[in-house]
C-alpha cells in the first residue's frame, strides 16, 4: 500500500495504482493536458473510490503505507492498464531520434585553398 499525497490530503492506494497514476500524470504534464480519473482507495477500513484531477498543475508524491492490512484489495488491473494506455497515447516518454538526411563532407583541396590565400602550396 502507498500514501498518495494529492493537494492537501492523502489517499491510501495500491502500489500498482499509484505507479499508474504517476505515469499518466507525467504524460499529461508533458502534453499540457488534464484529465479526471477515478481510483480505488482505502477509506475508513473499506475499499472506496476517489476522483482525481491530473494535469500540469498536479503535485503528487507517494510514501509507504505499511500500517494498513494487506487483506484489503485495492488493485484494479483494468484501471492500471487503461491509465498506462492513455499515457502511451499521449506520446513517447523520451526524445525519439528522427530520420535525417545524410550529410557528406565536402572535398577540400587544402593546397588550392592555401594558394588562394596567398600562401605557396606545400
Amino acid at each position: 500500500m502507498r500514501h498518495l499525497h494529492y493537494v492537501d490530503g492523502t489517499l491510501v492506494v495500491s502500489f500498482t495504482v499509484c505507479e499508474a497514476v504517476f505515469h499518466y500524470a507525467a504524460a499529461l504534464t508533458r502534453a499540457g493536458q488534464a484529465d479526471v480519473v477515478t481510483i480505488p482507495v482505502l477509506w475508513h477500513g473499506r475499499r472506496a473510490e476517489s476522483n482525481l484531477v491530473l494535469g500540469p498543475a498536479s503535485q503528487l508524491y507517494c510514501t509507504p503505507a505499511d500500517e494498513y492490512p494487506e487483506n484489503i484489495d485495492l488493485n484494479d488491473a483494468a484501471l492500471v492498464a487503461e491509465l498506462h494506455r492513455r499515457a502511451r497515447a499521449l506520446g513517447p516518454r523520451a526524445a525519439v531520434p528522427t530520420p535525417h538526411a545524410e550529410v557528406s563532407a565536402a572535398r577540400i583541396d587544402f593546397d588550392e585553398r592555401a594558394e588562394n590565400l596567398g600562401h605557396p602550396a606545400a
